[in-house]
Parts: structure tokens; sequence; C-alpha cells
């Protein structure tokens, strides 16, 4: 963690100066060392810690769900955990155990992905993520989860996840 805390004692301010937020992403594998180096960013605790090396939005956490629904966390109450140092989310969802895992369509997998959008609307989440689906290598929500979350989502974003719907395309 020495070459973490280095890296973020230098980088906060600057981010700070520039307006530019991070998003620490967790560690893809949460307990597989990568390359004879340990992971480090493997559970909400982890993320504590991190956090507390440099107390600033600006060092704040990308919001993988698929990592956190691995850490066999409750989702929803983690992003209330964190409420202002979400800084960018990757809505995806994962099926299986830290070590052998597969993605899955956003409502296929473990995690209640209309609970976690409740969340966000919640804790007036207004930041950046995306809607990430390696499981059909798309970066997009089928239109019916779309409409579903929509339906859930008051506002902007419910009216934006509706109207990204292109001409033509089946519901």
């Amino acid at each position: 963690m020495a070459n973490l805390d280095y890296f973020l004692e230098r980088v906060v301010p600057v981010a700070e100066e520039a307006g530019i937020k991070l998003g620490l992403h967790p560690d893809d594998s949460l307990t597989r060392d990568g390359r004879g180096m340990p992971r480090i960013i493997n559970s909400p605790g982890a993320y504590e810690c991190v956090l507390d090396i440099a107390d600033s939005q600006y060092n704040g956490i990308t919001f993988c769900h698929g990592n956190f629904s691995a850490m066999d966390v409750d989702v929803p109450a983690t992003i209330r955990r964190f409420t202002d140092r979400i800084n960018f989310v990757h809505f995806r969802d994962v099926a299986g155990t830290p070590d052998n895992f597969t993605e899955t369509w956003h409502d296929d997998g473990p995690t209640d992905m209309a609970a976690a959008i409740e969340a966000y609307r919640d804790i007036g989440f207004d930041e950046s993520g995306r809607l990430y689906d390696r499981y059909r290598s798309s970066s997009r929500l089928r239109w019916a989860d779309r409409e579903r979350l929509a339906s859930v989502v008051e506002g902007s974003i419910g009216v934006d996840l509706v109207r990204a719907r292109p001409q033509g395309a089946v519901r």
C-alpha cells in the first residue's frame, strides 16, 4: 500500500487543482496475485483505507457493481456507505466467486440492479457511469431492462434511458 500512498499523496492535490475526480477501480481478480503483486483493493474496508490516504472528493471510487457483488456485499447498502466518494460507476453484474466469475445480463445476476439504481437516486448521485455488458459485447442494456430501470428512476436519468432507444429497435 506504500506505493499507493505515495501516488495519491502527490496526485490528488493536482487532481483537485485541475478539477478532475479520480475513481479507483477494484482489483479485477479480488484474490489472486497479479504478477506477484498482492491485490489490495478487494473489499469495502480496503476502500476505507484508500479514501483515508487523501480525504478529498477528488480521491474516489469507480463503483464496479460486478466487483462489489463478488466481494459478497450488499451492493445498494455499499453504495449508500460511500455516498459522496463514488465518482464513476460500472453498472454490470457477475455470477460466481471472486476467482471464477462470469458476466451476466444486468438483471440476471445476483444483484438487485433496480435497488442499486434506487440507491443512486437516494444519495443524489450525479457523476458519470457506464452501462457495462461484456456478456453481450455491448455497453448497452436490453431495452426491457432500460424501461424497467426508467420506471424506477425519476427525472432526467429515466427519460434518457428510454430516449436512448435507436430508431427501429425492438422492445
